[in-house]
């Protein structure tokens, strides 16, 4: 390891140790492909560089989460997640926790893929398209009568409430589709919880901005449609 590394130390920052341990973990990486080493024994060598080099997590974790008798979700969220914890790395957060929603639906963990979600959408930094696939895929998630077995109402609400308030802040960032998406969260909390009206109105107004927006959108259409009968204002889920 240290003659691929040559005179550079890993607690250096230039971009030329960056580089050259990149390099270095996608040879080892190769390796294990190929079965010319044994993850047990070059394990320990890779989660010592990524102590030095986060980005080691995200390949470690890429080796994980490939196809293959080395798959193992589990152990590709915990390096994921490892990641997320490192002060600095060249990918957001944001992305990271994405790629950890898709592994915990991989994994069937409903609870680990809406957690994965929420804080996507809450990651400061976390681009508009992020955003739009979050509430979009959360939505997605609790239409699931599956997932609606397996997270507890609570533990719904938490997340949906800390998810709302984090892209509700940015909403001059979203467009009309992502709105209704937004107003649908919204509509999901006033199942149980909204004996004052507060989360079905802001549905509402939410919806109305991304008609504002987009006058033809078809999503926020409907929405609105459902949302003005008179059996929705009675019952609005």
């Amino acid at each position: 390891m240290l003659k691929c590394l040559g005179a550079s130390q890993l607690t250096g920052k230039s971009q030329t140790l960056s580089r050259k341990l990149e390099l270095l973990f996608e040879q080892f990486i190769q390796q294990v492909a190929t079965k010319q080493q044994d993850l047990s024994e070059i394990r320990p060598i890779l989660e010592f560089i990524s102590r030095r080099y986060s980005d080691g997590w995200l390949l470690l974790g890429e080796l994980f989460a490939e196809p293959g008798e080395l798959q193992n979700y589990r152990e590709a969220i915990v390096c994921l997640t490892r990641y997320i914890e490192s002060p600095v790395g060249s990918t957001p957060h944001s992305m990271a926790w994405r790629t950890i929603a898709y592994l915990a639906e991989k994994e069937g963990d409903y609870v680990k893929q809406l957690h994965a979600l929420s804080e996507m959408c809450c990651s400061e930094g976390a681009p508009a398209f992020a955003l739009a696939a979050g509430c979009r895929k959360i939505n997605s998630l609790l239409a699931s009568e599956e997932s609606r077995l397996h997270i507890d109402w609570d533990v719904r609400r938490e997340f949906l409430q800390k998810t709302v308030e984090a892209v509700d802040a940015r909403i001059d960032e979203l467009d009309a589709t992502t709105c209704s998406s937004l107003a649908w969260l919204y509509l999901s909390l006033a199942d149980k919880s909204d004996k004052s009206g507060k989360y079905r109105s802001r549905a509402v107004e939410v919806v109305e901005m991304g008609l504002r927006r987009e006058q033809t959108n078809r999503y926020c259409q409907k929405l609105l449609e459902r949302l003005e009968t008179p059996a929705a204002r009675r019952n609005p889920t």
